[in-house]
């Protein structure tokens, strides 16, 4: 493995596998490190402990949670993307897509509520009375 340091294993390591974003091979090549090497740390007390640690941590504070959901997010902008822009998608969804994606991304006005299926975008609001005569 690499230079030595206090651990035999780059702290970035134990956040990837404890994270659990990718597979441990995927893990692993990013790292440059062999499916030996790997199991010759997890020979290393301290290296699981490390991973379990980190693991709990994560859990407890619901990042990995967080970044697998950001992860999706990011995936599946392609779909908003095509719901938004499609026009045979009913005006209605491409409206609470576009509403969805503009919350998420943190454009829209924090004062007012985010645009739903009841409110329209730039609509100003009209008042009409009628005078009924007098009863």
């Amino acid at each position: 493995m690499r230079g030595l340091s206090v651990n035999p294993y780059p702290p970035q390591l134990v956040h990837d596998i404890a994270i659990g974003l990718d597979d441990t091979t995927t893990i692993l090549k990013r790292h440059n490190i062999s499916e030996a090497e790997y199991d010759e740390l997890c020979q290393n007390p301290s290296f699981r402990a490390a991973i379990v640690k980190q693991s709990r941590e994560y859990q407890e504070q619901g990042v990995s949670f967080k970044l697998k959901a950001k992860a999706l997010a990011e995936h599946h902008l392609v779909l908003m993307n095509e719901l938004i822009t499609d026009p045979e998608v009913p005006p209605n969804i491409r409206l609470e897509a576009l509403s969805k994606l503009t919350e998420w991304s943190d454009l829209y006005n924090k004062k007012a509520p985010p645009p739903t299926n009841n409110t329209q975008v730039n609509a100003e609001t009209v008042s009409i009375t009628f005078n009924m005569g007098t009863s």
